[in-house]
């Protein structure tokens, strides 16, 4: 997985796989991000595991999207401010679990 600048002169990165750009990768990211935050009603991070690359920093951002390796994946978010109180996350716990179920 490589990182290149796109030739538009953003400062963005452009996430590349070998000669393959994954702007569609990062596209499906963000759409699965805001429909999860319409669905559940706040707001939904998008974030990308990176498997057996190496990132500086073990981070990085591709066209806004936080990239972590698979060591960051679950120190990253709890550092993260919290956006809900624990009643709040019961409260969606159980109004996902309805949604799904209903899904079923």
């Amino acid at each position: 997985m490589e990182n290149r600048t796109p030739s538009s002169g953003s400062r963005r990165l452009a996430l590349w796989y070998g000669h393959h750009p994954l702007t569609g990768v990062l596209a499906t990211v963000r759409w699965e991000a805001a429909v999860l935050t319409q669905a559940l009603g706040t707001t939904v991070t998008s974030m990308l595991c990176v498997h057996g690359a190496h990132l500086p920093w073990a981070e990085l951002m591709a066209e806004d999207i936080p990239m972590l390796v698979t060591g960051r994946v679950t120190t990253t978010p709890r550092a993260l401010p919290l956006l809900l109180d624990e009643v709040q996350v019961v409260l969606l716990t159980e109004l996902v679990r309805r949604q799904l179920q209903a899904a079923v």
